[in-house]
């Protein structure tokens, strides 16, 4: 082992000393380092979660989930400290439900749901080991060249490639401005000056140099972002039903009212409102989100083909195997492993989830067929496998079902109709003033001219398809700057100082000295070390895969990863004590203030 002395100074904090700082080196490379300590989030987040689902009030004893707890109680866009606390430990003791049913609705089981992405990619951000601070800082060198980077140099696909290079490029200069503009916000009155230009600003054109440039790099990234998912002719069908479903006449009149209260109650009841029969808004909604329609098409289809293709089974038995199907599918258990699944094709993976012997026992269980059908069934694996595909839709069906039916209950619905107030009442000083029916209705235009342009430009080369997405991009950031600067304008400080927190925690997280990862190898001996590294490379060449939609297998099985969990979790506790820290005194008191 060697320890090297390591510059741990982030960007935007040149004035933290960290000539004391020295870090563990065990030969670790940056890929390696960064991925080791997101394995190690995803690990402790996970058990989090699934404590917290078997058991609410485990939350207090977690590490993140407390931490980001303790920040929404106190965040200052909350209008009541008191009310906002019992309302949202309503919503946190009722969240669990809501966790398990939604996981199965959306394919994904608790390693992969949408909270542990985002509670894993938070403090993935925010907490930086000391190679990837290192690798933050080389990508504001002037002479960073995305072609020479790895992951750009092992992409085969020339669309692809243009992505990966544009963003990374991009994305460079982006960061370079990002490191001025925090400079700028972290300055005495940085947040205040920062309201003020945008109060007197009337359009983009009058923000600071800084700003325009950065916009204009934001709104390169989220056109290349469009260009890729909207690829996708099914994700353009999708915003497209979304834009129709939506009562677009009916919420910009509720827009105009003056009264937000009035606003707010008339929103919540047009969303929970049942006019399209057993359903709401907001049901109909996820339906959509859940690819409802898709997955009964789909079980449809396989009906047909079984009733068409396995001849040697008896009509009568084939029909109560499959009626036993519908009626028994919530009972069948799936043995979820943690894997990437495929957007285009939601349910391909699930084929892993029902191991052939679960099969069997399952179609035995339904008494269907005679047993001599059961014993011939091994015989024709194409219709074992056109049964099992017939199952797994049963299965995706009902947990569609019970996600949407779960959005109707009356208090689930009671909960929202209290918790979404708490959120909305700091705007509800500059809601009125602000033009909020016009910026609906130009979001409405913004969406169908979106799945216009993305039909039209399907054909385009690449380069040419990004300029119109980078067009459209354009046109609606002038509409938000319009929006923001109407916020600002009658903001009663509310946001002012959540942007003021939002600056006081990234200047706490980032005056830490780099995160020491590679001294949780200490313990190891030289073969678990060895081991470790060979875990990193085939999780990272998984990754990779995965990303380009080319993994053939479940993600490679982790060792030695999860024996350095506990150190890290130690590691962890010092870094995420924000509430005792100078940053968050000064933030809570100009909040107060």
């Amino acid at each position: 082992m060697t320890t090297t002395h390591t510059s741990t100074t982030p960007p935007h904090t040149a004035n933290i000393d960290s000539s004391s700082t020295t870090a563990t080196d065990f030969g670790l490379t940056y890929e390696q380092e960064a991925c080791l300590k997101k394995q190690l989030m995803k690990i402790v987040v996970q058990k989090e979660l699934e404590n917290y689902i078997h058991d609410t009030s485990s939350i207090s004893s977690t590490l993140f989930l407390s931490f980001l707890k303790q920040q929404l109680m106190i965040f200052p866009l909350l209008d009541s400290r008191e009310k906002a606390r019992e309302k949202l430990e309503e919503l946190i003791q009722t969240l669990p439900q809501l966790l398990s049913v939604t996981q199965k609705a959306t394919k994904h089981d608790i390693q992969d749901n949408k909270i542990r992405v985002f509670v894993v990619s938070f403090f993935n951000l925010a907490i930086r080991t000391t190679k990837e601070r290192q690798h933050d800082m080389r990508l504001l060198e002037k002479n960073f060249n995305p072609d020479t980077e790895a992951d750009v140099l092992e992409i085969t696909d020339p669309q692809e490639k243009y992505r990966k290079t544009t963003a990374l490029n991009t994305g460079a200069k982006l960061s370079h401005l990002a490191h001025s503009i925090f400079n700028e916000m972290e300055k005495d009155d940085g947040v205040s000056n920062f309201f003020k230009m945008m109060r007197n600003a009337q359009s983009l054109d009058q923000l600071s140099p800084l700003y325009q440039s950065a916009i204009t790099l934001w709104g390169r990234l989220i056109a290349i972002a469009y260009e890729k998912k909207y690829s996708d002719a099914n994700k353009v069908k999708m915003l497209k039903r979304m834009h129709v479903l939506t009562p677009t006449h009916a919420i910009k009149a509720l827009l105009k009212m003056a009264d937000p209260l009035t606003l707010l109650q008339g929103l919540i009841k047009l969303l929970f409102a049942k006019p399209f029969g057993t359903h709401n808004l907001v049901q109909k909604w996820a339906e959509v989100a859940s690819e409802m329609k898709r997955t009964k098409t789909r079980l449809a289809e396989a009906h047909v083909r079984a009733h068409n293709d396995i001849k040697w089974i008896e009509y009568r038995s084939l029909k109560a195997l499959l009626d036993w199907f519908h009626k028994h599918a919530n009972e069948t258990v799936l043995s979820f492993q943690e894997e990437v699944f495929d957007e285009n094709n939601e349910d391909h993976q699930y084929q892993a989830l029902l191991p052939a012997d679960q099969l069997m026992n399952t179609i035995r269980q339904s008494n269907a067929l005679t047993a001599k059908e059961y014993e011939m069934l091994p015989h024709f694996p194409q219709d074992v496998a056109l049964l099992r595909e017939i199952l797994l839709l049963e299965i995706r069906l009902k947990e569609k079902h019970e996600f949407v039916e779960l959005l109707g209950t009356p208090k689930i619905i009671e909960i929202m109709k209290e918790v979404i107030p708490i959120f909305y009442g700091p705007f509800s000083a500059f809601f009125c003033k602000s033009d909020i029916s016009h910026q609906f209705e130009e979001m409405v235009h913004s969406t169908r001219d979106f799945v216009k342009a993305s039909k039209e430009a399907a054909n385009l080369p690449i380069e040419e398809r990004v300029a119109v997405y980078e067009q459209l991009a354009r046109r609606d950031q002038g509409d938000t700057f319009t929006f923001l600067h109407n916020a600002t304008l009658n903001d009663d400080g509310g946001i002012e100082h959540s942007i003021q927190w939002y600056v006081n925690f990234l200047q706490f997280v980032h005056s830490r000295p780099a995160l020491d990862i590679q001294s949780l190898m200490i313990p190891l001996s030289e073969q678990q070390r060895s081991a470790l590294s060979q875990e990193l490379d085939a999780t990272i060449a998984y990754w990779k895969l995965a990303k380009e939609g080319r993994a053939q297998t479940h993600a490679p099985m982790l060792q030695i990863v999860p024996l350095l969990v506990p150190g890290f979790c130690e590691l962890m506790k010092g870094r995420l004590d924000f509430h005792k820290s100078q940053s968050f005194q000064q933030g809570a008191q100009a909040t107060k203030q």
